[in-house]
């Protein structure tokens, strides 16, 4: 369980930004949407320094590549403007693949590489209200993860709840608290598909503005962990470089956006 628990938060953090499209092959670039050409991150730990960068390939408007620094490769594939797999590369060797599937034109959950583990997403009235993460046995769904969403009036997650099941270990439940900016998400102009399921480093793609402070309570022992972001913006008010702080203002990282 612990594996496919890391396999899926890999999965997140690997994916990154899917431009809006009218069709798969759509070569027509549409100049007022703010394209992300490349992505570096500099994390800080422990005096040690980590630099991460992400650099994307498009076809008109549409994102087809995401090429790391390392050499990893993932390829995004769609019918229309939906999503149907997107594919890891290391080497040269696929190595993941994930499967969306729809209900009409709602993303109603995603398989990940043999089929066998899943993630789901439910709604209310039409707002994505819950992700649940499990794998499937004897064709019943063994949930193992769940996070609840709340948002605002102004399309923003305010609250998240975390819970964690590691087949008979304690609850690892969290829950989180949000304040934001009034600027422009990098995520705005993404694939709506995309923009639900994953993040932009510390960009969550289901947000319209961009996350000021964020606070962490433990459902388990109550403790508490803050974190706030200080951003620089564009003429067009989108963040161009971001610093995160721990709660004693200790610098965490800093991402570095750049766009077409």
């Amino acid at each position: 369980m612990k594996k496919l628990i890391a396999r899926l938060v890999l999965f997140v953090a690997f994916l990154f930004i899917v431009v809006s499209c009218s069709g798969d092959d759509d070569n027509s670039v549409d100049t007022s949407l703010a394209l992300i050409k490349k992505i570096t991150e500099t994390s800080y730990n422990n005096n040690q320094e980590h630099v991460v960068a992400y650099e994307f390939s498009y076809q008109g408007n549409v994102l087809k590549k995401v090429i790391q620094d390392d050499g990893s490769l993932t390829e995004l594939s769609y019918n229309g403007n939906k999503i149907t797999t997107i594919k890891g590369y290391k080497n040269n060797e696929q190595q993941t693949l994930t499967t969306f599937y729809y209900t009409g034109d709602i993303l109603t959950f995603l398989l990940l590489d043999d089929q066998h583990d899943k993630v789901e997403y439910l709604y209310n009235d039409g707002i994505l209200s819950k992700i649940n993460i499990g794998y499937l046995s004897n064709g019943e769904f063994n949930i193992r993860s769940t996070q609840e969403l709340t948002f605002d009036t102004s399309g923003n997650a305010i609250k998240s709840t975390d819970h964690l099941d590691l087949e008979g270990e304690m609850d690892l439940g969290e829950e989180t608290t949000y304040t934001y900016d009034n600027k422009n998400n990098p995520a705005r102009d993404i694939n709506k598909y995309y923009r639900q399921i994953s993040g932009i480093l510390h960009f969550n793609g289901l947000n319209v503005n961009n996350i000021a402070s964020e606070s962490h309570t433990s459902l388990t022992s109550g403790a508490v962990s803050l974190f706030t972001y200080e951003y620089i913006y564009n003429a067009d008010g989108f963040p161009t470089e971001m610093k995160k702080y721990d709660g004693e203002h200790q610098l965490q990282a800093v991402t570095n956006i750049e766009y077409q």
